[in-house]
């Protein structure tokens, strides 16, 4: 072997070593994620009389391994208020947001979306949807 050979020999088992070295250290763990998961995101309340105030609860949970915080619940009607039990669940805690919406000014069928946004970085903005029919009088 000449000489530039043996360095070149020594500088492959030299980066060898180091590739083995390097893949025997622990990689670091990925953080803990939340994760918001509703079970239902439509909810139809059927046939319903005008002078009603109709109500649902939506249950949401938190089936990641971080905290998870609800940031904001919006919607797209005055007509609906809302009302969540916490804004932050710990890994497997769950609760209810409890939607009222007043159809007295609303008629026939109905659509109408909730937007619940959270720090889920898979899901950010979840939109729930309820639908339903007021009867004429």
């Amino acid at each position: 072997m000449t000489g530039l050979s043996k360095q070149y020999y020594f500088i492959v088992i030299g980066l060898q070593v180091c590739l083995l070295v390097l893949s025997l250290i622990p990689t670091a763990a990925a953080p803990p994620q939340p994760q918001l998961t509703l079970p239902q995101t439509t909810y139809d309340f059927g046939q319903v009389k005008g002078e009603e105030v109709l109500g649902h609860a939506f249950i949401i949970k938190n089936t990641g391994s971080g905290e998870l915080e609800i940031t904001s619940v919006t919607q797209s009607c005055r007509c609906i208020k809302t009302k969540l039990a916490k804004t932050v669940l710990a890994p497997g805690e769950i609760t209810e947001l409890i939607v009222r919406i007043d159809v007295k000014k609303k008629k026939g069928k109905f659509t109408d979306f909730i937007m619940v946004s959270s720090n889920d970085p898979e899901r950010p903005i979840v939109r729930l949807k309820v639908t339903g029919v007021v009867e004429e009088k």
